[in-house]
């Protein structure tokens, strides 16, 4: 087993050292671990008076996806005998209205952590 410290100081090591960032950083330990901009992270760091490391990890946006018809119609018939799926109806219709949902709702967007990429804060 690799050890957590280690583990982490190669991740640093590896990742590609940018120099400004225009997007959600995240940095553990600090608050809510996740900020939408550097500038916010450095208010925090700030406000709590804790020393400004060097680099903070950048983050990716996670879209909302909404599941498919076809995976939705799996999921529905787990119980039922091994064929039951193939008989289903309503396949097309309901794969139209989990497109417009997925659509209305592109607003959804979560973060997390881009481990190969890191701003410098300092």
């Amino acid at each position: 087993m690799v050890h957590r410290d280690c583990a982490e100081k190669e991740r640093v090591e590896k990742a590609e050292k940018l120099e400004a960032w225009g997007g959600w950083v995240y940095l553990e330990g600090i608050g809510s671990e996740y900020f939408p901009s550097v500038e916010d992270l450095l208010d925090v760091l700030e406000d709590d008076g804790e020393e400004t490391p060097e680099f903070a990890f950048i983050c990716k946006p996670i879209q909302f996806h909404a599941p498919s018809a076809e995976r939705i119609i799996e999921w529905a018939c787990e119980d039922h005998y091994d064929e039951a799926s193939e008989r289903i109806k309503g396949e097309a219709p309901l794969s139209r209205a989990l497109q417009e949902f997925e659509r209305k709702n592109r607003h959804i967007v979560s973060y997390e952590p881009d481990y190969k990429r890191m701003v410098r804060l300092k």
